[in-house]
């Protein structure tokens, strides 16, 4: 074994390969052949899409674990420890269980090189493939059509929203990206789509492939009333579901979409089977609060559609004090558009840096914040931990923070909270 410690492997895959992302699903195909992973696997769901995979998958998996099923799931990117990302039963696998699935995957590699996302995600089919599972579901990590997550063959294909991310990969308009994402889709696969108004090229792809597609809004959609919701597909409905414990509307859908797809794999999930499910859905760095008094949230949002709903969550739990955003993003995001729903809600940003490659300096986000209009004070901080605790030791109990921009800033929030509980 090349390495005995989770440290090391992961320090060691990082420079691996000479791209950080290198899409294409020759090289881990090759290696997923050789680890006889293409002989089919338990039933497969892959799930793609600009924001709310993870929600989506973890729903769906906590339905199906709550008709009896074993599930595993593999999402990305973690927030503290790489073992978030994967799950079996609910519950991140050991060290021990990625150590030796990372020592198989570099000996059936030989001298293929691969990304650090392509040999986790060969890594956790390894996991899998011990732990006699009846469902897969897979979170593809970018895009979708040349996503190593791509290359397993899925029962059912799940496509969360389309907006502009990832640019410099999958295109610049929706209907580009929309058209990378839906490369998840098969040959008479059925489809769940929880986009709204999804870019043409994602309908064009399903009719090509004659994909049956479940499309909210129109062939499911929820019915929300106060604290419970009800889950409409044709003559249909599952009534009196619990709202997801993940705040926003946005989450309302990613449930549906995930009811519908639990359907699509077992009809007969009675509706108390769905409540229970819904309900126990948990998923760290969406709107979770850290603290009350004063209030602390953090969000992962890092594109203008996540900041929007995190936008409309504030908007609709008005405080009477002030409103303050530690808030950090990497460089190649669109930081202007991103912010623009934020901006009149904040009334104080303490900013800050983001190193490796894709990192700006706190300076940097500091102009680019300047430059929207009606932008309220910034305050610049060397890294996420000191923009945190400036922001935090001047808030009284009346008002709140939120942590936003990327996984990284969430995570910096997280770790510094729970290592002061």
């Amino acid at each position: 074994m090349r390495f005995e410690t989770l440290h090391e492997w992961l320090d060691w895959q990082s420079g691996l390969h000479p791209k950080s992302i290198d899409l294409g699903l020759a090289r881990p195909m090759e290696v997923a052949g050789r680890l006889g992973q293409l002989r089919s696997p338990p039933r497969v769901v892959t799930v793609a899409g600009t924001n709310g995979k993870g929600s989506t998958v973890s729903t769906l998996e906590a339905i199906l674990r709550s008709g009896g099923y074993r599930v595993g799931s593999y999402l990305s990117p973690h927030l503290l420890r790489y073992n978030e990302r994967i799950r079996i039963d609910g519950q991140e696998v050991t060290d021990e269980v990625l150590v030796n699935a990372f020592a198989e995957v570099d000996d059936a590699r030989h001298d293929t090189s691969l990304t650090f996302f392509e040999f986790g995600t060969l890594a956790a089919m390894q996991v899998f493939s011990r732990c006699d599972l009846d469902f897969l579901l897979l979170e593809v990590g970018l895009g979708g059509r040349l996503d190593v997550v791509n290359i397993y063959e899925p029962e059912v294909t799940v496509l969360t929203s389309i907006d502009i991310d990832h640019t410099e990969w999958l295109g610049d308009t929706r209907e580009d990206i929309g058209r990378e994402k839906a490369g998840i889709f098969r040959q008479h696969v059925p489809v769940v789509i929880a986009d709204r108004q999804p870019p043409r090229s994602v309908m064009q792809k399903a009719a090509e492939l004659k994909a049956p597609v479940h499309l909210i809004g129109q062939h499911f959609d929820p019915e929300i009333s106060a604290d419970r919701w009800d889950w409409i597909a044709g003559e249909v409905r599952i009534g009196n579901i619990p709202c997801p414990r993940l705040c926003g509307r946005h989450q309302v859908d990613n449930a549906s979409a995930a009811i519908m797809a639990s359907r699509l794999l077992d009809a007969s999930l009675s509706p108390e089977v769905v409540r229970t499910g819904v309900g126990n859905t948990r998923l760290a760095g969406r709107y979770q609060q850290l603290l009350s008094e004063p209030n602390v949230i953090i969000d992962v949002a890092h594109n203008r559609e996540a900041v929007e709903s995190l936008a409309s969550i504030l908007d609709d739990q008005p405080v009477t004090g002030r409103t303050v955003a530690v808030f950090a993003m990497y460089q190649d995001k669109d930081i202007e558009s991103s912010v623009e729903p934020l901006v009149t809600l904040v009334d104080q940003w303490y900013v800050a840096g983001l190193s490796g490659a894709r990192g700006q300096s706190a300076a940097e986000l500091e102009q680019r914040l300047s430059d929207l209009p009606r932008a309220s004070a910034v305050e610049v901080h060397d890294n996420v931990v000191e923009a945190y605790l400036a922001a935090k030791a001047a808030l009284s109990t009346e008002d709140r923070l939120v942590a936003f921009g990327s996984f990284t800033t969430a995570a910096a929030v997280l770790e510094l909270a729970c290592t002061d509980d």
